[in-house]
């Protein structure tokens, strides 16, 4: 997608971020590439698990005025995309990953 340019509205924080596949969370930050000025990351944060998780600009497929972000992914490919935290895509939450189990 080309992000942040002259012709899209900023992003703003509180924006709703929604998957292929549904609600995924709010946006709780912009991070901007400081050389170009280009929306680089956004951080999410999903409300029911109280939970942050950062993902690439590259995965907006596109976006309705400033308040809602559509990402080109369903919820459960963030899993392999997010920082930290890992995307529950049967109960639509985030959580904290279970570590594997010794062998």
């Amino acid at each position: 997608m080309d992000q942040q340019n002259s012709t899209q509205p900023q992003i703003l924080v509180g924006a709703v971020v929604e998957a292929t596949d549904g609600f995924v969370g709010t946006v709780e930050a912009v991070v901007t590439n400081p050389d170009t000025g280009q929306v680089s990351q956004l951080v999410i944060q999903n409300e029911s698990e109280s939970k942050q998780f950062t993902i690439s600009a590259d995965l907006i497929a596109r976006q309705i005025g400033s308040r809602i972000i559509h990402l080109n992914i369903p919820r459960d490919q963030l899993v392999d995309r997010s920082d930290d935290t890992e995307f529950d895509s049967d109960t639509g939450n985030f959580g904290t990953p279970t570590p594997p189990a010794p062998q």
